[in-house]
């Protein structure tokens, strides 16, 4: 069978017959007890182990096993052995009568192999291309940004050496100016080094990847040369300043300069020479330099300087004396009575103006910081019982007020069934009562819409209790159409006056969702009075025709 009727039937078989499904299993059985290839070996070591086979069966087997590996291994896989190894298959394929079963099985093997490596080697190449083209993109940005190298003083970044020493100061200039440039050209050969590399790491052709190692090149043309050049001035200038430092505060026998300006500046030059982009020689040369003649002389001066303080702590231990009884007192008084202020500054100032240790120093403030703490902690504690006591009151009226709403919103629902004079009097006594709570701006609206409802119940109630007079009931209805026309400019102001609160911006989500309940009951009680107008208007007609 030749390799188109294989893959004929390896597409149209669908189901295997009882003795294939067995000759299938053997041969999985088989091959399970078949040496694994070495994922490590090469492809020589490959086909002296498969020339140790015996049946094709088996080197089928083996080089569809050398085939996954291949493929499969850490890192790059290895093609070159796929395609060579896969070409010996087909070989074995076209040459080699296997039974049906063990053919449709190992070919099946074999061309999904083959599909998973074209995909990968697809993959592979979407992502050599991807990173081509970064690395394409990358260095163009380079090669823009090189072009703005001319003026370093506006791309560079700016570097200040904090602290700097005052010897320095007349010098500062040159050296800020030449190590913005030297950092914006380490900048530049940081980032062609790094593309170097990448592009090293990344496979593509090779025409590609020389034409791009041709323009990193270009570029280094202008960083390199240049940066080896200021490097070696900056280096020869820093060694040149640093030696005259030491002429001129170290070489007589007595320093020139107090120990601590001394010590200060040599702090500044050791930092300086970390922020400055200097040779291996000059650095070390330098620290050096500072370290031993200088460092070392003036920790010895400062030993003889130690033996002098210790005459010093007698007067400390006096100064300690007479704060001492004085911040007593204060923590005496603090625990009685609120301290003044200005008793605490006191302290403080004769603290200033008596000799102290650096722990006394430490000590006194401590404590004068703790009775600080301890007078805000009892004005915090007041200001809290203040609080509490308004919460309290503010919790009481917001119960009264719930419970006086609770009694008008029941004489709402219950005004139909209480004669009108009762209602009356009973929401005159409501409105006093709430006429006494502070209420806010949206639990008034809640107040108002009640007694609006209940004016209107009022107004239905007048209308059920007209007079049997015809007379008398004809003017009767015309007042209360008066007052509901009343009613109903007032519905109608209180909606404007809705809108334009809605049209800002001032509410928050619970204010706004408040307004809109409110809008929609007043949209409500509009519908009702104009129902209530209709109905007046048709009984007076009525009456109109009897009078």
């Amino acid at each position: 069978m030749d390799l188109s009727s294989d893959q004929k039937n390896d597409a149209s078989v669908c189901v295997t017959s009882e003795i294939g499904v067995e000759e299938i299993s053997m041969e999985n059985e088989k091959s399970a007890k078949e040496p694994e290839v070495k994922k490590k070996g090469t492809f020589e070591t490959f086909l002296e182990d498969l020339e140790k086979q015996e049946s094709p069966e088996n080197k089928i087997s083996f080089i569809l096993q050398f085939m996954e590996v291949s493929i499969s291994q850490a890192g790059t896989p290895s093609f070159r052995n796929f395609w060579e190894a896969r070409k010996r298959c087909l070989d074995l394929f076209k040459a080699e009568n296997l039974s049906y079963a063990v053919r449709t099985h190992l070919w099946s093997k074999y061309v999904e192999l083959s599909k998973e490596a074209h995909r990968l080697k697809e993959v592979l190449d979407e992502q050599s291309a991807f990173a081509a083209e970064q690395i394409k993109l990358a260095i163009e940005a380079l090669e823009n940004d090189l072009d703005k190298m001319s003026d370093p003083g506006q791309h560079a970044p700016e570097i200040t050496f904090d602290p700097l020493a005052k010897f320095m100061e007349s010098r500062c200039e040159y050296y800020v100016n030449t190590q913005r440039e030297l950092a914006l050209l380490n900048t530049f050969a940081a980032r062609i080094n790094g593309l170097r590399k990448e592009l090293i790491k990344t496979d593509m052709r090779i025409r590609f990847k020389n034409a791009l190692f041709q323009r990193l090149s270009k570029g280094g043309d202008l960083v390199f040369p240049r940066r080896k050049q200021l490097i070696k001035e900056i280096s020869q200038q820093f060694n040149s300043d640093v030696d005259q430092f030491i002429e001129e505060n170290f070489s007589s026998s007595t320093l020139s300069q107090p120990l601590f300006v001394l010590r200060d500046d040599i702090k500044a030059l050791q930092n300086m020479a970390k922020v400055l982009t200097l040779n291996t020689q000059s650095f070390n040369q330098t620290r050096m330099k500072l370290s031993s003649q200088c460092w070392d002389r003036i920790k010895k001066l400062e030993k003889e300087r130690k033996k002098e303080r210790t005459k010093l702590q007698a007067s400390f231990k006096e100064g300690a004396a007479q704060i001492e009884p004085k911040l007593k007192e204060l923590e005496e008084l603090a625990q009685s009575e609120k301290l003044d202020e200005k008793r605490l500054d006191e302290v403080h100032h004769l603290m200033r103006e008596v000799r102290l240790s650096r722990e006394d120093v430490k000590q006194f403030r401590d404590r004068l910081n703790k009775l600080r703490n301890f007078q805000a902690d009892k004005e915090l504690a007041e200001k809290k019982a203040r609080l509490d006591k308004q919460r309290k009151l503010e919790e009481e009226k917001k119960a009264q007020l719930t419970k006086t709403l609770e009694v008008l919103e029941n004489l709402v629902k219950e005004a139909s069934a209480k004669p009108l004079e009762e209602t009356v009097s009973e929401r005159d006594r409501l409105k006093n009562e709430f006429s006494k709570l502070e209420l806010t701006k949206w639990e008034q609206h809640d107040v108002d819409r009640q007694f609006k409802l209940l004016e209107d119940e009022c107004a239905k109630m007048k209308i059920d209790n007209l007079s049997s007079n015809d007379k008398e009931a004809y003017d009767q209805l015309q007042e209360l159409l008066n007052e509901c026309r009343k009613r109903r400019a007032e519905i109608k102001d209180q909606l404007e006056e809705y809108r334009k609160t809605g049209g800002s911006s001032g509410l928050d989500f619970e204010q706004a969702l408040k307004h809109s309940e409110l809008v929609e009951a007043e949209k409500q009680r509009l519908t009702a009075v104009d129902e209530e107008i209709a109905d007046i208007k048709k009984r007076i007609g009525d009456l109109s025709n009897k009078i």
